[in-house]
């Protein structure tokens, strides 16, 4: 069993038939030619997008579901997206029907996720709106209640998660510092711990914002940097 625990990189400690549905569905997840529909949006920005007459739709709980189930049963959309990102709200939304929406992206050929992070904190790794390098360099939380939620993920019928924790750059003030890198790798390391535990596949990133003065050789630099950092 530990042989094949550890192919694909899975840990060892988790029960065969787990193994098995994590190795499927990164597979699915994974086809050639195929990406993922990020449908993560809070509930406001989606329909407050875009054309001018979309902004007068009122922003209502059912408007916001009739829209999703419309994108999600698009003929075809599977020949191109192998998973969708939900926001917790759309994981327990249905249709007009009655249908959960959650299902209509499983008939239509596709995996449903979740986005697992929650809001950062203001105050960031080190407590203070302004950390030792003039930037509080936030941190996502999520992780006290995230065994609960990823469980609860798996029921309504998500297979992966998807996590995010931000990383500023600024070469100047000397950002990101060893403690942002190492506080990112951990909380990531210990999200996709928790979500494999549960049966979700994890989508790890590390956010490197490309926002700022600096060159795409100091983002590259940093790029590996948090990349080693989290693979170690």
């Amino acid at each position: 069993m530990a042989t094949e625990a550890l192919r694909g990189g899975l840990p060892s400690n988790l029960p065969e038939d787990v193994l098995k549905e994590l190795q499927a569905n990164a597979a699915k997840l994974c086809a050639p030619g195929k990406g993922f529909l990020a449908a993560d949006e809070s509930a406001g920005p989606w329909l407050r997008a875009g054309h001018s007459e979309a902004k007068k739709i009122p922003d209502t709980a059912e408007n916001r579901a009739a829209y999703r189930g419309m994108c999600f049963a698009a003929p075809g959309l599977s020949e191109h997206i192998s998973g969708v990102i939900l926001h917790w709200e759309t994981l327990f939304q249905k249709d007009a029907t009655g249908k959960a929406l959650v299902e209509i992206i499983q008939e239509n050929g596709m995996l449903p996720g979740i986005k697992l992070d929650k809001a950062y904190d203001k105050k960031g790794i080190w407590g203070t709106a302004v950390g030792p390098l003039g930037h509080p360099e936030v941190s996502t939380k999520g992780l006290d209640d995230l065994q609960e939620r990823a469980a609860q993920a798996y029921k309504q019928g998500a297979r992966f998660a998807k996590w995010r924790n931000v990383l500023q750059l600024d070469p100047e003030k000397g950002l990101p510092s060893a403690v942002a890198i190492a506080d990112t790798a951990h909380v990531l390391a210990r999200y996709a711990s928790i979500c494999q535990s549960e049966g979700l596949v994890p989508i790890v990133e590390p956010e490197i914002v490309p926002n700022g003065k600096h060159d795409i050789y100091y983002c590259a630099k940093v790029t590996e940097q948090v990349l080693a950092a989290q693979f170690k």
